[in-house]
C-alpha cells in the first residue's frame, strides 16, 4: 500500500517536471524543472521498490545512489555547456 502511494507520487513528480520543461522559457529553467523533479521522483520510486521487493535491495540502493550523484552532475554539465555556447537567462544569445 505505501509502496503504491510512493510510486504514484514519483510518477506525479515525473509528469510535473515534464510539464515544467515545456512551460519554461529558457534552457536553465527547463534544466532546473526536470533535474530536480526527476531526481526526487526516481528516488521515490526506488524507495517504493525497496519496500515492495526487499530481496533486491542491493541493486536498488545502487540505482538510488547513482541517481543522487549523477543527475545533478549531468544537469550542471548541460547548463555549463549552454552557458559556454552563449545562451543567457531568458534564452537570448550573447
Amino acid at each position: 500500500m505505501i509502496a503504491d502511494i510512493l510510486i504514484i507520487f514519483g510518477l506525479f513528480l515525473f509528469i510535473t517536471g515534464s510539464l515544467g520543461f515545456f512551460t519554461m522559457k529558457d534552457i536553465f529553467s527547463q534544466i532546473q524543472a526536470v533535474g530536480i523533479s526527476d531526481t526526487v521522483g526516481l528516488f521515490t520510486i526506488v524507495i517504493a521498490f525497496i519496500i515492495k521487493y526487499p530481496e533486491e535491495i542491493g541493486r536498488l540502493l545502487l540505482i538510488g545512489i547513482l541517481t543522487l550523484i549523477l543527475n545533478p552532475v549531468i544537469s550542471h554539465v548541460i547548463a555549463q555547456g549552454a552557458s559556454e555556447s552563449g545562451l543567457k537567462i531568458g534564452g537570448k544569445e550573447k
